[in-house]
């Protein structure tokens, strides 16, 4: 089976509508981020924006773009985003975008969702301002993990309970979260959205095509 592939301007399009990015702020803003963090490597080093050749989209860019703005909604800054995508795409996130996908309608044959079977991204025992100051060379993370929407009250329990003074790797209680299935299902409801609307404005124009035929017989 042939591997989905897009062009920018379609997942920019869908990744703008599902943030609620107003048309003004498109162009001078969303855009701009989105060029500064493909720069910066989010997509990987092979994909990096201004090499010649234009990119596709395919699920795991899409996957990549969207880990990459809700870091920086939890407010990572963008250099640390992209250093935290590229030290653990392949051995963490990878994986939990394709487990997060399944939550969905669309996925299932539109057979509806439990929400509590969401899975939700988590950073745990974050120290991505004073890491450096310990002699952390990137961006560390001392956990990447994921759980369903239904276990969050267990983890997030484990995690505030942590003593940083009584743990072997020094772990402090605290936590970022996101749930990663319900920003998917926004991503592509926004996604499929433009082709609804062009399919109605096909139909409308048919519609007053006909009419207008009608009404010159009628004359």
């Amino acid at each position: 089976m042939p591997k989905l592939q897009f062009p920018y301007r379609v997942v920019e399009r869908a990744l703008a509508t599902s943030y609620g990015i107003p048309e003004a702020a498109r162009e001078a803003g969303f855009r701009s981020m989105l060029n500064n963090l493909q720069k910066l490597g989010v997509l990987g080093e092979a994909a990096r924006v201004g090499r010649g050749a234009p990119l596709v989209y395919t699920p795991i860019e899409q996957h990549r773009l969207l880990v990459a703005i809700e870091l920086c909604e939890l407010g990572v800054p963008p250099a640390t985003t992209a250093a935290l995508i590229g030290n653990y795409w392949e051995s963490k996130l990878k994986e939990i975008c394709s487990d997060a996908e399944r939550n969905n309608p669309a996925v299932r044959g539109g057979e509806r969702i439990d929400p509590g079977d969401d899975v939700l991204l988590y950073l745990g025992g974050v120290s991505l301002r004073t890491g450096s100051l310990k002699g952390a060379r990137s961006p560390s993370i001392p956990n990447i993990n994921s759980c369903k929407l239904h276990d969050l009250q267990l983890h997030m329990v484990q995690w505030m309970k942590m003593d940083p003074n009584d743990n072997a790797t020094d772990l402090p209680p605290r936590a970022l979260v996101v749930n990663l299935s319900a920003r998917l299902r926004a991503f592509h409801a926004a996604f499929n959205r433009p082709g609804r609307v062009a399919r109605r404005a096909r139909r409308r124009q048919g519609q007053e095509g006909a009419g207008r035929s009608t009404r010159r017989r009628a004359h």
